[in-house]
Order: structure tokens, then C-alpha cells, then sequence
């Protein structure tokens, strides 16, 4: 069953997550031959999928475990896959920043924060706080200039600012 895609090359390619069961996996499709490319096996339950701008990375959302990191430029056969830091199910697909390494990752449930995770590292370098009382809903955006985070939920605006190098 397909579940989230994302077209890359100007329409060329198309990386799709896949869910079907016992080999749920991501699959880089050649648009003009229909033909996979490449294949991610993945662990369980793909739902979503972000790519960086320049489409060298992408953060696969997985139901109830981590969610999966992969390296799109990394040609090896099944490689360029590693666990992502935060285990929460994403839900929306991940918010990449202009500088193609940091990805806004928001979890579908309630109880976790989104986070900001460094896609080359792995690293987890940042967690958002919502205000009191308050609600970082799914949707959120990233500025142009990668400096400011707003979220939008429940008649309510969140907007942070980047306060450190890496955040």
C-alpha cells in the first residue's frame, strides 16, 4: 500500500514509502520508465516522508518506533539508512530547513515535542516547548532563512527563534 510521496528531480524521480507487510520499505522510482531505482527496507508501518531541498536526504515517519534517516546520495546497495535520535511516530511529514541538514521532526502524539534533528549527524539538537496550556499542532513552518519555527493549532501562533548555531 503506498503511503507518502515525494517528487525529486524536477518530476523525474519520486520516492515513495511503502507499506506492505512484511517488506514495508522506501522506493526511488524512475518517473519516465516507471522502473524502482533504488529500495530502503524499512522496519514497520512507513507513513510519511520529507526531503531536504537539495534532495541528498529524507526523514521516513514509522508508527511506534524511530523513525528512519536516509542518505538519498549514498548509492550502496539498501545503504544510507540509520534510526533517527527521537522514537515518536511523525505523523506530517518532516520540515526541512534551507540549510539541508537540520529537519523539524513532529511527533503525532500530544505527550513528545517536535525536535529538530541534524540529518548528517543524526543528532538531536533541539526540543520545542510549547507555552503553558499550549499545543504546537501539526502544522508548522520553516522561515526562508531558517532562523524562525511557527506553528500553528488550536487559534494559536507559536513562532521561536534560532538562539544557538545549531538549534
Amino acid at each position: 500500500i503506498p503511503g507518502d510521496v515525494a517528487v525529486l528531480k524536477g518530476g523525474q524521480q519520486m520516492l515513495a514509502v511503502v507499506r506492505a507487510v512484511g517488506n514495508d520499505e522506501a522506493r526511488l522510482y524512475d518517473l519516465s520508465s516507471l522502473q524502482v531505482v533504488r529500495r530502503w527496507p524499512l522496519p514497520a508501518e512507513p507513513s510519511t516522508v520529507g526531503v531536504s531541498p537539495d534532495e541528498r536526504r529524507a526523514l521516513v515517519g514509522l508508527r511506534y518506533e524511530a523513525s528512519r534517516l536516509l542518505d538519498l546520495a549514498d548509492a550502496t546497495a539498501g545503504g544510507g539508512s540509520r534510526p533517527a535520535p527521537q522514537v515518536a511516530w511523525y505523523g506530517t511529514p518532516a520540515r526541512f530547513f534551507p540549510d539541508n541538514r537540520r529537519a523539524l521532526a513532529i511527533p503525532e502524539f500530544t505527550g513528545r515535542r517536535p525536535a529538530i534533528i541534524d540529518t548528517a549527524t543524526g543528532r538531536h539538537v533541539a526540543t520545542l516547548y510549547p507555552p503553558p496550556r499550549g499545543w504546537l499542532g501539526p502544522r508548522a513552518y520553516v522561515s526562508p532563512d531558517g532562523r524562525h519555527v511557527g506553528f500553528v493549532g488550536s487559534n494559536q501562533l507559536h513562532v521561536y527563534e534560532q538562539i544557538g548555531r545549531e538549534s
